[in-house]
């Protein structure tokens, strides 16, 4: 569920299209009457504010009416509104921007800005081949990522027990490889793949149990002796930063697409930490909270993990919100001004607000659009800076605020009447239709990373962010490879294909052919582990079809631990007959 550009604010489109969350990047509306803004006007005042509590301008009568050139402003465009309002200030000694700083909301038709997509969008690759599931996930996930967490886990491991972990850049690869293979096959608890009864094959045949514990225990990001306590305060994230940044940088080379929403996201976590957040409506309304910037198709480009209140903010703080799509826009090849009155703005935005973050903008109230009917609206054009707001009635008001779309054209939606008890049409804006149509990035991003991805449960809540992130990036290598696929007309395969090829492929790695390296690559190689396995005892001893077979390849007894050519073709076990003892009996019977 997205939320608004002070509220919660999702992405349209331009060069690119953002959407933030709880900004306030529109000031204050002027609260004048209309004799004051004359009088001010005239005498060059600059700068003064008008108090409080004075009538508010009508919708129709901003500008004076006691001049003549002035009496007929409904029929005026928004380029005559500047015209005459640059003619007055030219005689003054008031600065036009100045007055373009107070914001004024007037009932007037919306002319949305020229604007092409001038973003590069990516194309084929040159050669025609297309790459691996493996090939596309280490485009994100890096050797230089995977190098840092086994030095650090080992200089960690070293200091925490006093002996050395050994391990190597292709165990830690392996590592990640069983975590995504545990995502595919759900258990209860992680011992569950090493145990007998519910022994998965494809983890516990790569890793001993143990030492994927152990690994699991020491796995580390950073040497903490090397953060001073200044950093520590300054970045609550310094325990994964390392891993953080190689994560953003490696997705940012990632081309972008036209549109993009920029959205919470939140790791699920229950346990202590100072960052654990509560978000009503999410699928998850308890964990730690990412700001992430996401295309329409889900691709995620950019995040960062909200850090309360020493969050990062700029010298111009226009909010949580904005200062998180300020920071998020940063890396597109254009400039974010949120409702920035400069024409040249190259990034367009829609999104969802609450009313109290406009003031000064008088719409139509709920119960009033309620009685005109379903589909209903009202809307107003900030004079300044031309953004447009709009308040719809669907089953409820809808309030959403553009740089790019308005009203017109409407569209016709289907909708379920419940007192009809049947579906209707519904006129609906295209401001709305424009934030339905590309709203879900991070949404879509989030329901794919919940299908495939293994819960651990952990005290470490550095942790969590860890796994979620490789989830994350397994998603959006996923998406990545399906618009290649698309580009070169190539069937693709569905995200579980792709992750359990992503695994496999971290976990096959064989040793480097040559002289072995001073630095170890693979840690010890895990414990052969005895494939002989035993049913249970209802079917052992059910009496029933119990036959003996022989085999040309002997076998150890289950029984007594000799040679055997017998097994029993139920239980597939072998088991020896002779003139000293009858194991086959005694197995069955026991």
């Amino acid at each position: 569920m997205s939320q608004s550009i002070f509220d919660n604010f999702e992405a349209g489109a331009s060069d690119y299209e953002i959407s933030d969350s709880e900004s306030d990047y529109i000031p204050s509306a002027s609260e004048s009457s209309d004799d004051e803004v004359e009088k001010n006007a005239k005498k060059g005042k600059q700068g003064k504010k008008e108090k409080r509590g004075k009538k508010k301008a009508s919708k129709s009568s901003f500008l004076p009416d006691s001049d003549d050139d002035w009496d007929e402003v409904d029929g005026l465009t928004l380029a005559e509104y500047r015209a005459r309002l640059q003619a007055i200030d030219e005689d003054e000694d008031r600065a036009l921007a100045e007055l373009l700083n107070k914001p004024t909301w007037v009932d007037m038709p919306f002319n949305p800005p020229d604007f092409n997509f001038k973003g590069q969008l990516e194309t084929a690759p040159d050669d025609g081949m297309l790459k691996t599931p493996y090939q596309f996930f280490k485009e994100l996930v890096t050797d230089d990522m995977i190098e840092n967490i086994q030095k650090n886990t080992n200089d960690y491991a070293l200091e925490k027990n006093g002996k050395e972990l050994k391990t190597g850049k292709k165990e830690i690869e392996a590592f990640i490889g069983i975590y995504l293979r545990r995502g595919l096959l759900q258990a209860s608890y992680v011992r569950a793949f090493w145990e007998s009864d519910t022994r998965y094959p494809h983890v516990a045949d790569v890793m001993a149990r143990d030492r994927f514990e152990a690994l699991a225990s020491n796995l580390h990001f950073v040497k903490n002796g090397d953060i001073t306590e200044a950093d520590r305060n300054k970045d609550r994230m310094w325990k994964l930063r390392p891993w953080l940044n190689g994560l953003k940088q490696s997705m940012a080379k990632i081309p972008p697409e036209k549109h993009h929403s920029v959205d919470e996201i939140m790791v699920p976590f229950k346990g202590r930490s100072v960052l654990k957040q509560y978000i009503r409506g999410k699928p998850h309304p308890w964990g730690i909270k990412l700001w992430g910037r996401a295309g329409a198709s889900g691709m995620l480009y950019d995040f960062e993990v909200y850090q309360g209140s020493i969050t990062e903010k700029g010298t111009d703080s226009i909010g949580v919100g904005g200062d998180v799509v300020i920071r998020m826009t940063s890396g597109l090849p254009s400039v974010c001004h949120l409702l920035s009155a400069s024409s040249k703005r190259q990034i367009q935005f829609i999104g969802t607000v609450r009313p109290n973050r406009l003031k000064g903008l008088d719409l139509k109230s709920e119960k009033q659009l309620k009685k005109e009917g379903r589909g209903s609206c009202d809307s107003k054009v900030e004079l300044n800076s031309n953004v447009f707001a709009l308040r719809w009635y669907d089953n409820r008001a809808v309030n959403i605020v553009s740089t790019y779309k308005g009203v017109e054209p409407r569209k016709m939606v289907k909708r379920w009447d419940k007192k009809e008890r049947k579906t209707v049409e519904v006129p609906c804006p295209d401001a709305i239709v424009e934030y339905n149509k590309f709203m879900g990035g991070i949404d879509l991003l989030d329901s794919l990373s919940a299908l495939y991805k293994y819960r651990v449960r952990t005290k470490r809540w550095y942790l969590k962010v860890f796994y979620h992130t490789v989830t994350m990036a397994l998603v959006t290598s996923w998406l990545w490879y399906r618009r290649h696929c698309v580009l070169l007309n190539v069937k693709h395969v569905k995200l579980s294909v792709f992750q359990a090829r992503v695994a496999t492929a971290l976990i096959e790695t064989k040793r480097p052919v040559g002289r072995p390296s001073s630095s170890p690559l693979l840690g010890p190689p895990a414990r052969k582990v005895c494939k002989r396995k035993s049913p249970v005892d209802d079917v052992r001893k059910d009496g029933i079809d119990h036959l003996p077979d022989w085999a040309v390849k002997r076998d150890r007894c289950q029984n007594c631990n000799a040679h055997a050519h017998m097994k029993c073709m139920k239980c597939d076990v072998s088991l020896c007959v002779n003139k000293d003892r009858n194991c086959f009996f005694a197995y069955h019977k026991a």
